[in-house]
């Protein structure tokens, strides 16, 4: 597996990728929940196939391809961008922090395909956002990798070692994206915990 950052060159493999789920994926949902998750993931579709190159073309976000060992299928994708938030007091002083606001990257978007759902490769994603964090924070502050995910997509989340922020967006309704969190650091030490307690091959 390699990582590329998406260009022209990707254009028929972008056509290719699909990460909206199969009937079969979504059999325990009731059918209003099966249509909501789709639709986000129609919307992730939407966005690698329609919007990705131009937000790079503008400097927005940079979405980086997790293809195969021969470079001929995308596996996932992640696109990343600068981010800050806002802590409320009991965030600043569980995080440490004396300022109201704190540096971080964004995961903007994250879709595994469908082809390889259930593989890991969420939480190989979450690992390779960590590396890409680490290395700006030697030249530049970041304190946090953040998101904003829906309900159906938070329990992976929280397991990752996330919290939801208290801050949340002001036009937050039901099904709309939550914010969260998770210090950088705290994240480094989780993935190595987790690489350490990894059976050898």
């Amino acid at each position: 597996m390699k990582y590329e950052i998406l260009d022209q060159r990707h254009a028929n493999l972008v056509t290719a990728f699909s990460c909206v789920e199969t009937d079969e994926m979504l059999t325990n949902l009731q059918s209003k929940y099966k249509r909501r998750v789709r639709n986000h993931s129609k919307e992730m579709d939407d966005f690698l196939k329609n919007e990705a190159l131009q937000e790079q073309e503008l400097q927005t976000s940079k979405t980086h391809l997790l293809l195969d060992d021969d470079g001929k299928n995308i596996i996932a994708y992640i696109s990343l961008c600068a981010d800050s938030i806002k802590l409320e007091f009991d965030e600043r002083e569980e995080e440490n922090i004396p300022y109201s606001t704190a540096p971080a990257i964004k995961i903007a978007r994250l879709a595994v395909s469908v082809q390889h759902r259930g593989e890991g490769f969420g939480r190989e994603l979450i690992e390779y956002a960590a590396y890409i964090a680490t290395n700006v924070s030697e030249s530049c502050g970041v304190v946090f990798l953040t998101l904003d995910c829906y309900e159906h997509r938070k329990d992976f989340y929280l397991h990752m070692g996330f919290k939801e922020n208290i801050v949340q967006p002001n036009t937050r309704k039901y099904d709309s994206p939550i914010s969260m969190r998770i210090n950088l650091i705290d994240l480094q030490e989780r993935i190595a915990e987790h690489n350490t307690k990894k059976p050898l091959e």
